[in-house]
């Protein structure tokens, strides 16, 4: 299929068979691509945008220049920064612009509240990190507004040794989460953001934080061990988790889901942590030897865990494809294909 030359959306738009209600308008980003689950709604941005955050109908992205050659991506600066678009992807619409004077780096939307940190200046500053790891947001709903600074630079907070993680979405929307690191053994804390007031809410000291629910934190205790923390307390929930490695993290209202490897090497489990007692069960096993199915920390709900079976991969057309599966966290019930997204 020819590369667009520039961003397209699906014209014909149906309802995706299989989606359930509550999974309708989650947004699914792939390949260049942001979509809409319960129907086939999407944008292709192609190659020359890379796309910085997508919700609520929208989807945020920004210019970048591409050198196969070397594999490197960069951000197209301009008299002003690095110009961030807000397209509709039901239809394309640029909705608005703005510039941020950082090279973006990671991002994440919520409803229309798009939230953001970079590597470094896009404009000569002195020093030249002056921003080198801070969190900026931008209400979109807002026509008037403009990006906040809502944390200091790394540099400022912390020394030039440090980086962060990326922005994660938890407690049902209310907070957005990232781990300020040197190795992923070496947390110096993770910083929650206010949703809502868009600002600093706590920071979890010394602690790499996967999850958190009210003041209940799922963090790491050891290499190989995870587990609950009362982030107010301080007071250890529970016993620990022994994992292998973790690989995904999603929290519901009543219990948090790790989806880890098991120490002795014979899988990969997700398993339950009850937020109130610290107890654990295995809600789905997959034997090693298996491909392996991985939990969408975007797209779950807590009554509905939604595993990508394989990898995002080019469709027939060209456009993203994935087919996905269904997991019932209370009674481990697995609807295997349950819809897919793009065509084989």
């Amino acid at each position: 299929m020819p590369e667009p030359t520039g961003p397209s959306v699906q014209l014909t738009i149906v309802d995706r068979s299989g989606v359930p209600a509550p999974l309708r308008d989650k947004y699914w980003a792939a390949l260049g691509s942001v979509g809409q689950l319960g129907t086939t709604a999407r944008i292709d941005l192609g190659r020359s945008e890379v796309v910085l955050g997508a919700d609520a109908g929208l989807v945020a992205s920004y210019a970048v220049l591409r050198d196969d050659m070397v594999g490197s991506i960069d951000p197209v600066v301009g008299p002003d920064g690095v110009t961030i678009i807000v397209r509709a992807v039901l239809t394309g619409e640029v909705r608005r612009t703005f510039a941020t004077r950082l090279l973006p780096a990671y991002g994440v939307m919520v409803g229309e509240r798009l939230f953001w940190w970079g590597w470094g200046a896009a404009l000569g500053t002195d020093p030249p990190d002056l921003d080198r790891g801070a969190i900026w947001g931008i209400d979109l709903n807002d026509e008037d507004s403009e990006p906040r600074k809502i944390t200091p630079s790394l540099t400022e907070q912390f020394g030039r040794d440090w980086s962060r993680s990326l922005l994660f979405v938890s407690d049902g929307g209310r907070v957005i989460m990232s781990t300020v690191v040197q190795t992923m053994e070496a947390a110096k804390a993770t910083q929650v953001i206010d949703v809502a007031s868009m600002s600093l809410g706590m920071t979890i000291d010394g602690q790499i934080a996967y999850q958190l629910v009210d003041d209940i934190a799922l963090v790491r205790r050891s290499e190989d061990r995870v587990g609950l923390l009362n982030v107010r307390s301080g007071a250890k929930v529970g016993s620990p988790l022994d994992v292998f490695i973790v690989q995904r993290t999603f929290a519901g209202t009543k219990e948090v889901y790790v989806q880890h490897g098991r120490s002795d090497g014979s899988g990969v489990d997700i398993t339950a942590i009850v937020l109130d007692s610290g107890t654990s069960r295995v809600v789905l096993h997959q034997p090693s030897g298996v491909i392996t199915s991985f939990l969408s920390s975007e797209l779950s709900t807590p009554d509905l865990l939604v595993l990508l079976e394989r990898d995002w991969e080019p469709g027939g057309d060209g456009s993203p494809y994935g087919p996905f599966a269904l997991l019932n966290p209370h009674t481990g019930d697995l609807q295997r294909e349950a819809f897919v997204v793009g065509t084989p």
